[in-house]
């Protein structure tokens, strides 16, 4: 507790706020036109979007994870943005997540564009 509590306020004194060390791994994927969208089961990247021609995105797709709470939300915004051909510029957090180099790109925010 008091090791954790230590780190915490030697990164509030650096003038770093936990946000912004979170954030640090993030990318940013330039606007893209939504090629598909595809639904698989549960814990299996559920909700893809494909379009993605950025090498940090392995298969070519972001995924919404169903856990978050704000995923239905941008399961529909993603879907109207496919169905208008309008393009999306994607924030995500690219994970590596059987080590092998492989990574599968989580999307955290996005925003659609004309």
């Amino acid at each position: 507790m008091k090791k954790s509590l230590l780190c915490g306020l030697l990164v509030i004194a650096a003038g770093l706020s936990p946000w912004s060390i979170a954030r640090a791994a993030y990318i940013a994927i330039p606007y893209f036109k939504i090629t598909s969208t595809s639904v698989s089961g549960p814990h299996n990247f559920h909700f893809r979007v494909s379009g993605v021609t950025t090498p940090e995105c392995t298969f070519g797709f972001v995924f919404v994870d169903e856990a978050d709470q704000g995923a239905k939300v941008k399961i529909a915004n993603l879907m109207s943005a496919y169905y208008t051909g309008k393009r999306v510029g994607v924030l995500v957090d690219p994970v590596n997540y059987y080590g092998d180099g492989r990574t599968f790109c989580q999307v955290i925010e996005f925003q659609v564009a004309d």
